[in-house]
């Protein structure tokens, strides 16, 4: 699936969101937050088809080809990217866990037809 996932480069909304990929930068009210690379890249991965769930492997593989990384790393990408957007796993507006399956991106801040987070 790595080599079918093409993130997207150009600049992007999400919600009240602006992502600039270049700049691994996210945008809300004139307010700027700069992530890592990897952090950006989890990010791009789950954009890249919004509303598909992607099962932890498939985003570790497409943002770590080649590398053993442990699903803490993903976790905490995940962690961070919550954190600048205020998103919450219970009630996800942006990024849906999906409880044994991985994760959805849900740009518009409505949950979609996935199995709950719990």
């Amino acid at each position: 699936m790595s080599s079918e996932v093409r993130p997207q480069r150009k600049s992007f909304t999400a919600g009240d969101w602006i992502i600039e990929p270049e700049l691994n930068a996210i945008l809300k009210d004139g307010h700027e937050w700069h992530v890592e690379p990897k952090v950006m890249q989890v990010l791009l991965v789950l954009a890249s088809q919004p509303d598909h769930v992607f099962s932890k492997e498939e985003i570790i593989s497409a943002v770590w080809p080649d590398t053993f990384v442990s699903e803490d790393v993903l976790t905490r990408c995940i962690s961070i990217l919550r954190r600048i957007t205020g998103d919450k796993p219970q009630t996800p507006r942006f990024i849906q866990t999906v409880r044994g399956r991985g994760y959805v991106f849900v740009p518009d801040g409505e949950q979609g037809n996935h199995a709950p987070a719990g």
